[in-house]
């Protein structure tokens, strides 16, 4: 199985170089299990997807997408009767990554996209650059890969990565990337842990990369926006006028 998956990578490398049409079709994807934990407790359980296009990728949630989908199926079964909208505490999933990574290779920018109150906003968290990894001797076996350490200092977050040469992609989760192989395991002092949980080439599905309408401002407008949406939350007033009452689902 191993011989066919690594078969698979080779196949993906060449037909990214010699035969990418569209800079918009996706043509490798990643899968991650996401967790984050913030004073002994796990804010984030999640599966979160990494689509690679030519020019591109786009990490998000899957967790999230799912709620969506519960929540545009009870909007489709009692809204446009006219039937109240309700869910059980607990029905719809809250510890999913709340923001999605879109990098830009030819830009060599990695753009953090948050939805605030129905708004997309996106913010440059990083630029894509190799230069700051430290790539130790250390090695590690992930999935059947063999990995090799390496260290990134970034501000105040110290980011240990375990990347596999056996997938030539200078990829990762969130806005990692740089490492001479795809990072199959990532963790930060933060609270952050990631591993890999399965790869697909989708070259033949002809898959086109969907990336949400964003606004690009800065990170400190990003968070004044969050602040203010969520005092107007508190108080039951949305800034647009509509009334709500906070539940934790």
């Amino acid at each position: 199985m191993k011989k066919y998956f690594l078969l698979g990578i080779m196949i993906f490398v060449s037909n990214m170089i010699l035969n990418a049409q569209n800079n918009m079709t996706v043509l490798y994807s990643v899968k991650y299990n996401v967790n984050y934990m913030r004073d002994n407790v796990r804010i984030i359980e999640d599966i979160c997807q990494l689509n690679i296009t030519e020019k591109s990728s786009y990490f998000f949630s899957i967790g999230k997408e799912i709620r969506l989908q519960k929540i545009r199926e009870k909007f489709e079964k009692n809204g446009q009767n006219g039937g109240p909208i309700n869910f059980k505490k607990g029905e719809l999933r809250s510890n999913y990554l709340n923001f999605t990574v879109l990098k830009k290779y030819e830009n060599k920018k990695a753009i953090f996209i948050e939805d605030i109150g129905g708004q997309n906003l996106g913010f440059v968290k990083d630029t894509l650059s190799s230069n700051r990894w430290i790539i130790t001797n250390e090695k590690e076996t992930f999935n059947g890969l063999i990995c090799n350490k390496a260290t990134m200092k970034r501000d105040t977050v110290l980011i240990t990565a375990w990347f596999t040469t056996k997938i030539p992609l200078q990829e990762g989760p969130l806005y990692f990337y740089g490492l001479p192989g795809l990072i199959i395991k990532a963790k930060t002092n933060t609270g952050f842990e990631i591993e890999l949980v399965s790869t697909e080439n989708k070259i033949l599905k002809k898959e086109q990369l969907k990336i949400p309408n964003y606004v690009l401002v800065s990170e400190k407008e990003v968070n004044r926006a969050k602040a203010n949406y969520d005092a107007a939350f508190k108080s039951g007033r949305l800034p647009n006028g509509d009334i709500v009452t906070p539940k934790n689902y």
